[in-house]
């Protein structure tokens, strides 16, 4: 017998019980699945961020080479258009900096949260010893009616 309180379901005797393990096991698996690909497409937006700010920071020292060649008068490049490239380079460079460090810092929350649910997975009982329980159970209940007989 079982009835229905505002969502939740109550079961009489120890089936509630396994229930409730089989619920919060079905659920904690998908949240699971869930980390372990969000894990997997910031590690991908990582790796492309940090190349793209290689590329600037690359840029950026190219420009600088170049502000000695200005100085020197070896460039074709005038001061004023090197500093404009080089201003936004520059503006570039930390803005991929900045993205680099939120990704890792959303890649570490990511993996400290698989981590934290990969622990309230241990502590679920398995189904062995879910049925080890219940098989304990009913022998003492067997036991209980066979003593009054």
């Amino acid at each position: 017998m079982w009835s229905v309180k505002e969502g939740e379901q109550r079961f009489d005797h120890h089936v509630d019980k396994l229930t409730n393990y089989i619920r919060y096991w079905q659920a904690s698996g998908e949240s699971k699945e869930r980390y372990a690909e969000q894990i997997a497409e910031c590690r991908i937006n990582l790796t492309n961020t940090r190349a793209a700010y290689q590329a600037h920071s690359a840029e950026m020292m190219e420009y600088e080479a170049e502000v000695l060649k200005v100085i020197r008068g070896e460039s074709k490049l005038n001061s004023d258009l090197l500093n404009k490239l080089y201003e936004e380079a520059k503006e570039k460079s930390a803005q991929s900096e900045q993205a680099v460090r939120q990704l890792e810092e959303q890649l570490k929350n990511s993996e400290q949260m698989k981590t934290a649910l990969s622990k309230q997975f241990d502590n679920i009982k398995t189904w062995s010893d879910m049925y080890s329980e219940i098989r304990i159970i009913r022998l003492g209940l067997n036991l209980r009616l066979m003593s009054k007989i």
